[in-house]
């Protein structure tokens, strides 16, 4: 909080921030019939149709309501990974947290999807993996068949604007042709596949699924390392679950 009062007073931290700005403008265009997609840039809308229409049905809003909502869901994220207000704030005091809510990123929903495939929530699973692809790997195996039926209903809201699938994949694969979206982390798509893999087949332990689907982002910003806060919380939960030898 106390960062969040001391950028905004500073002017570092905007309301509405960028990206909610791009969220409302995808929103928008979703609602006019406008192009969703386009070329990779910083104001092109990366994340898969159904969040398009998602954000359709909220555009309307005040970009500064939008924003609001985003971070209360991003705090309501937090609450979900780690069980109660208390360790939320704890967990604050990590300072991407406030670049975060500042920016009004989804990066701590991505997580919480995360943490809802080792729990086998699986509708929220899926939102996640229709955001960024990564939590598909912390599905439970045994979820397959309802991974698909949610995936299929993810598919189903957007019939209305199927012509945006290619649309997005077109601009996933331009991305991948130019990747210069901003500060990444300097570890390729590629190698963290790989490392991800590793701790699938290798572990096999949730917090391991978790730390899997976190590093399978496509695009891994510094910001991204928020991410890691859904294998610490699918770990913590391994560690309240196992009983306590009298």
């Amino acid at each position: 909080m106390f960062l969040l009062v001391v950028g905004s007073r500073g002017g570092l931290f905007p309301v509405p921030g960028g990206d909610v700005l791009l969220f409302d403008r995808a929103g928008d265009a979703l609602r006019a019939g406008g192009p969703v997609y386009g070329a990779p840039g910083t104001l092109t809308f990366y994340y898969a149709p159904t969040w398009a229409v998602a954000f359709g049905l909220v555009s309307w809003l005040p970009p500064t309501l939008l924003h609001l909502s985003l971070a209360t869901l991003a705090l309501l994220s937090l609450r979900y990974m780690f069980g109660s207000w208390r360790r939320v704030g704890y967990v604050a005091w990590f300072p991407l947290v406030a670049f975060e809510l500042a920016a009004g990123q989804v990066n701590l929903l991505v997580a919480a999807a995360i943490v809802a495939g080792i729990r086998r929530d699986v509708p929220l699973a899926i939102a996640g993996v229709f955001a960024k692809m990564g939590p598909a790997l912390a599905l439970d195996p045994r979820d397959w068949r309802r991974a698909l039926v949610w995936t299929g209903v993810g598919v189903a809201l957007t019939l209305p604007w199927l012509s945006l699938w290619p649309d997005w994949v077109a601009t996933l694969v331009g991305t991948a042709q130019e990747p210069t979206l901003g500060p990444q982390l300097p570890v390729s798509y590629p190698v963290r596949l790989v490392a991800a893999a590793v701790l699938l087949v290798a572990i096999r332990r949730p917090w391991a699924r978790a730390l899997a689907g976190a590093l399978a982002v496509p695009a891994f910003y510094w910001i991204s390392l928020l991410l890691l806060l859904a294998p610490i919380a699918a770990r913590r939960g391994e560690r309240t679950e196992q009983p306590e030898v009298v």
